[in-house]
């Protein structure tokens, strides 16, 4: 018997030479005349305390949020080091070594035995990478330190291919997690713009109302359409209304409303910022430039009822409006189901949720899915916001009469407070040495757990 052995060829270099193509991180035409690095605006006049002056409620409401801690969480700090360790580019070498002189180890499945270098099999070829930090690199950064992410991609390195696709690939020395030598992972290294202050703010306002338009990821969920026009780039040192007509410097209309997803790429990291906007600066939002007394058809198909263009204040920085930030401004509740389940630990087959009241929210009590709903005006409901019921509003996909008009009425706003009150006991349930649960689901998605239901008895 005879076998053959094929070798694939081994490469060296810094980078995956097989990475999908992905446009750079912000508008290309606009950095031409505003190139990164932007950290010092970051630091300055798109600092989130400037917002706080004239948006404290808002900046209360983001400071000590999930998207405020985004860097600093330590779950989040954690997992992202445990994997960049798994697929590091220099071996095993970025381990340190145990304090008690025991042999180092083994992580990374990629490492090349004895050597600070990792070895990726792409199918066709093996290529080594010889360099400190991780293929993943900017996987997880471009979300969760997004202006060190952002100023790690350098105009020089994006290129085009003949169809006029984009590339731009990030600095091989962003190494986001690494220690520089203090043995401390996550360090701070200013002149690489790696893990700096404004990185460790994670995702601020500047970041999202600088957004002018979206780009195709290799995490992508949705793809941008092919005519997604929305965005003119402002090309020039003068605001944005002063270097485009005004149908331009307002984005009024979605990128292709014949789409799911508005034609807007959805996915990690599918944001391109605008340098003009970071530089200026100017913000992008619900608020047009244009005082215009008419109605936002846009804006209108959304809520169901006429709604005027809003106009912007533009005495402290000028803002125009995006479709893209209108359509993000969704109702918060639709509906409430409240639910008890019995969560004993101990018993062989674990209790069924059993539906215990439906309540329709601004609308009349219904019969659903042969349950009693009560009405919005139930005495067993305190809840505050903003009405609304449109029963003309057309579903899809349909559903039947009695579902449709719990769906088309309401209660919408930015802070909702909802209070069920007068929850009965209910039978078979009882207090023993586990926790039972409330589970308070709002369109069967878990909204309240782990409340201790102490007064339920047998």
């Amino acid at each position: 018997m005879v076998a053959l052995l094929a070798r694939h060829s081994e490469q060296v270099g810094v980078d995956l030479p097989n990475r999908m193509p992905e446009a750079a991180p912000y508008v290309t035409e606009e950095a031409k005349i505003f190139p990164p690095p932007y950290e010092e605006y970051w630091k300055t006049q798109n600092n989130p305390g400037q917002c706080q002056t004239c948006h404290s409620k808002i900046f209360d409401e983001w400071n000590g949020s999930q998207m405020a801690n985004a860097w600093r969480d330590p779950v989040w700090r954690g997992a992202y080091l445990l994997m960049v360790r798994l697929t590091s580019t220099n071996g095993n070498c970025d381990l340190p070594s145990p304090p008690d002189g025991t042999e180092k180890a083994v992580r990374n499945p990629f490492a090349k035995p004895g050597e600070c270098a990792s070895t990726f099999d792409i199918g066709n070829e093996h290529v080594t990478l010889s360099r400190p930090g991780s293929v993943l690199d900017a996987f997880c950064s471009r979300c969760h330190m997004p202006t060190n992410y952002l100023d790690n991609h350098h105009p020089k390195d994006i290129v085009k291919d003949a169809d006029g696709n984009e590339t731009a690939r990030p600095d091989p020395n962003f190494n986001p997690t690494g220690d520089n030598g203090t043995g401390i992972a996550f360090a701070t290294v200013d002149e690489q713009f790696r893990n700096t202050e404004t990185g460790k703010t994670g995702i601020f306002c500047a970041i999202c109302h600088t957004m002018g338009a979206t780009r195709d990821t290799p995490f992508h969920n949705y793809e941008r359409s092919d005519n997604d026009k929305n965005y003119t780039p402002a090309l020039g040192t003068a605001s944005r209304n002063e270097l485009l007509p005004a149908d331009k410097a307002d984005m009024m209309n979605p990128a292709d409303p014949t789409k799911t997803n508005l034609g807007y790429s959805i996915g990690a990291g599918a944001y391109r910022l605008s340098p003009h906007a970071i530089v200026f600066p100017e913000r992008f939002g619900p608020l047009a430039a244009q005082d215009l007394n008419a109605e936002d058809k846009n804006t209108s198909s959304v809520f169901g009822e006429s709604i005027p263009f809003q106009h912007m204040d533009a005495s402290k920085h000028k803002g125009y409006q995006s479709a893209m930030f209108v359509r993000s401004e969704v109702r918060y509740f639709l509906l409430l189901v409240v639910t008890i389940v019995s969560n004993d630990v101990c018993a062989a087959e674990p209790t069924a949720a059993k539906f215990l009241r439906g309540i329709n929210l601004h609308g009349p009590a219904l019969i659903i899915d042969g349950n009693q709903w009560e009405g919005g005006d139930t005495p067993n409901l305190r809840c505050n916001g903003n009405a609304f019921d449109n029963q003309s509003v057309t579903l899809k996909p349909g559903t039947d009469p009695e579902r449709a008009r719990m769906i088309r009425s309401s209660r919408w706003g930015r802070e909702i407070d909802v209070d069920v009150l007068n929850i009965p006991a209910v039978p078979g349930l009882e207090q023993g040495n586990y926790a039972d649960e409330m589970h308070v689901n709002a369109s069967g998605v878990p909204i309240y757990t782990r409340y201790l239901v102490s007064k339920l008895k047998r």
